[in-house]
């Protein structure tokens, strides 16, 4: 799918964090999740982490803070319109 914003398509690893931090309820500063606590298994850390920068970069996603050394995410209105766009 291509988004407004810069016209670029998603991954499927960009529709899995989206979909992840939707279904966790991760949809504020507060409620946000670490890239552990997305329990994506089937993709390497260093991979989540640049697909999130990616993310971030789009507005699709926010950083929420920090779980003691571990950043914390959550999806963001975009997001979320854009998932339920699928």
């Amino acid at each position: 799918m291509i988004t407004e914003q810069n016209n670029t398509e998603l991954s499927r690893i960009d529709y899995l964090i989206l979909s992840s931090l939707a279904s966790s309820g991760a949809i504020n500063y507060v409620l946000g999740l670490t890239i552990k606590e997305m329990n994506i298994t089937e993709v390497k850390r260093p991979c989540i982490w640049k697909h999130l920068s990616i993310l971030i970069d789009k507005h699709l996603v926010c950083q929420s803070g920090n779980y003691g050394k571990q950043k914390m995410y959550y999806i963001t209105e975009d997001g979320i319109n854009l998932i339920k766009g699928v």
